[in-house]
């Protein structure tokens, strides 16, 4: 029996108060529970990326057949667009890859958070404070890249963003503010958190958060990943909903990604109209519309930042309904198959996404 003072959530005081103490912890299936999450995530990546090594082959190879060589003119055009890289990105991970690792954590013991209706002011309280949250983080991932460009001698391509910035805009939408973020948060918010909910609020938001950053293999989208993952675990937690964190993904993609898409060519007017002043006059509405951008980012993360600041005492974590020794709960996360095949093989991607 360990001393009282070592159970992780719990204090003396807790003891008694339905006269017993809280339920012990049992590391051994903690472990072969976490171990499934993760073994999961795992299977997410090892499938995308062969399949998309696939696609990629399938690509080289249809590059160098003339159209009429066995292939249609058709076949050959949608294989050199942008759709079909679309279609390399989405079908191996939310099609196949995402469904699988269904029948591997679905059957973990879960226990979901109460749920509970967040007022309409709240939300959208949330929303510059994501904003910020999402700019700190892009700013720290750009600054370490900028570090492993030092090291490496060369430019680390951002190849989202690059995809984005050379796609349809309705595309990048249809994808990035609607697909992605509903599967995403099924998987990181609801999935997952609901797995790792019994062992605490603090424990699971931390986990499914920094996973949440890691699962994205690059130092680009990293940190901010991992940070608004903290926060919608948060809100999920307090909600129960996971429609909540849905709706706010949505929302940050779209002025995150897809806002900046209609900003691009004000940005290049702006740029040619103070290289060269006789270009002002005519481009006034493209500069007007390129500043109150800026604007408008500046405001977002100086309310979201004022309004972390003002709120971060207000923040609670219900208590697990086990007692937890810290040491043990920690060896259950990381002592287990499924995370260090996590860990590992996102620890080989993004070293693949600095040097290669």
């Amino acid at each position: 029996m360990y001393g009282n003072d070592f159970y992780y959530g719990y204090g003396r005081s807790d003891w008694g108060q339905n006269g017993s103490a809280p339920e012990l912890f049992d590391e051994k299936e903690a472990s072969k529970s976490i171990s499934r999450c993760f073994l999961a995530l795992t299977l997410i990546s090892l499938i995308t990326i062969a399949l998309q090594f696939l696609f990629s082959l399938f690509y080289i190879i249809a590059a160098n057949i003339a159209p009429g060589s066995g292939m249609t003119s058709a076949l050959y055009s949608f294989i050199n667009s942008q759709y079909y890289t679309w279609v390399m990105s989405l079908i191996p991970m939310y099609l196949i890859a995402f469904p699988i690792s269904l029948l591997i954590i679905l059957p973990v013991r879960h226990s979901a958070p109460r749920k509970r209706t967040l007022s309409l002011s709240y939300l959208i309280a949330l929303v510059p404070v994501c904003y910020a949250a999402m700019y700190a983080g892009s700013l720290i991932g750009n600054i370490i890249n900028l570090f492993f460009m030092g090291i490496k001698g060369g430019i680390i391509e951002d190849q989202l963003s690059e995809l984005i910035s050379s796609s349809d805009i309705w595309l990048t939408i249809l994808v990035t503010v609607i697909i992605a973020p509903a599967l995403e948060e099924i998987i990181f918010r609801k999935l997952l958190i609901d797995r790792l909910y019994r062992y605490g609020e603090l424990f699971s938001i931390l986990v499914s958060g920094i996973a949440f950053g890691i699962y994205h293999q690059n130092f680009y989208q990293f940190f901010y990943a991992a940070f608004i993952g903290l926060i919608f675990g948060y809100v999920y937690c307090k909600s129960g909903r996971v429609i909540y964190t849905i709706l706010l993904h949505m929302i940050l993609n779209f002025l995150g990604g897809a806002l900046p898409m209609f900003v691009y060519d004000a940005q290049d007017r702006f740029v040619a109209a103070t290289e060269d002043m006789r270009l002002f006059a005519e481009n006034i509405n493209s500069v007007l519309f390129y500043l109150s951008y800026i604007v408008f980012i500046i405001s977002m993360v100086i309310a979201g930042l004022l309004l972390f600041a003002l709120n971060i005492k207000k923040l609670r974590f219900e208590k697990p309904n086990m007692l937890i020794p810290p040491k043990d709960l920690a060896r259950a996360t990381f002592a287990n198959v499924g995370m260090i095949m996590f860990l590992v093989l996102s620890a080989i991607m993004f070293a693949l996404s600095i040097f290669m």
